[in-house]
């Protein structure tokens, strides 16, 4: 394998690069350890075409490829969102359709099941996270923590994950503490403990309003989906698992119903 950079064959003028030459070449020096990183920086924002590398291990192969994946299916979500968006009515009235199909006269009920979903995951997870991250960014720049802003982008990811702020916020505590005086440290502590522990109050308020499931079922399913299937998984989790949980409850019904009618007749 030779790894080539070829502007033009992407049919572009410049530097035709999803990710800036800088983080381009950071990854790359990553795998190759030996590459001069200033000069590939350069060669990427000359976007003159050249060999980057002559000789390239298959395993090394793949770990290039892996470097424009994520951003490419990033793209890709992008413009599929995009013709839902501009397609939405027709679209609409497809899945009315579908659902007509599926459930019967319980179509209306499945599709504002859904939308409820994907709004109540919005607000609780992603809403509840900016609010967390905000709030604790806010902290650590009065304070005066170096790095607050990056600080604040790993809580922002932490929150999303929906693993405890804690984890980022009481190693800043201690830091605090060992820089400023005893009273800024204390106060700043009782404010990171209010921000790590912010979400045990919201989420019951915020999550699950207006959706007909509960909201250990939202957030389970929210949690679910990020493992399996990242960022975009955070709602397609929720629906699933609020689809199986009406499903289910539907299924229960028809039994007792069936119950109740052959004692009737029974009787």
């Amino acid at each position: 394998y030779a790894l080539w950079f070829n502007p033009e064959a992407l049919g572009e003028t410049g530097t035709p690069l999803i990710k800036s030459p800088e983080k381009v070449a950071a990854e790359l020096a990553a795998i190759f350890p030996d590459i001069n990183r200033a000069k590939l920086t350069a060669h990427l924002k000359s976007g003159k075409p050249g060999y980057l590398r002559r000789q390239v291990l298959p395993e090394q192969a793949n770990k290039v490829i892996g470097i424009g994946v994520s951003a490419l299916g990033f793209i890709v979500s992008i413009l599929i969102a995009a013709a839902f968006l501009a397609n939405a009515e027709t679209i609409g009235k497809g899945m009315h359709i579908l659902f007509s199909r599926l459930v019967g006269d319980k179509a209306d009920g499945f599709l504002q099941l859904s939308s409820a979903t994907v709004t109540s995951v919005a607000v609780g997870v992603l809403g509840i996270s900016l609010i967390q991250s905000f709030l604790g960014g806010i902290g650590m720049m009065v304070v005066g923590v170096p790095a607050a802003g990056l600080i604040t982008l790993v809580l922002l990811i932490v929150c999303i994950a929906q693993l405890p702020p804690w984890l980022v916020m009481f190693p800043v505590i201690a830091y605090v503490f060992s820089v400023e005086s005893g009273t800024t440290a204390t106060i700043f502590a009782v404010w990171g403990v209010i921000v790590s522990f912010l979400d045990m109050v919201l989420k019951p308020i915020l999550m699950g309003r207006g959706v007909d499931a509960p909201m250990l079922v939202i957030l389970l399913g929210a949690i679910g989906g990020l493992v399996m299937a990242g960022f975009v998984g955070l709602f397609i989790g929720a629906v699933i698992l609020a689809f199986g949980y009406k499903l289910f409850e539907a299924w229960l019904a028809m039994a007792e119903e069936a119950e109740n009618t052959e004692t009737q007749e029974e009787a």
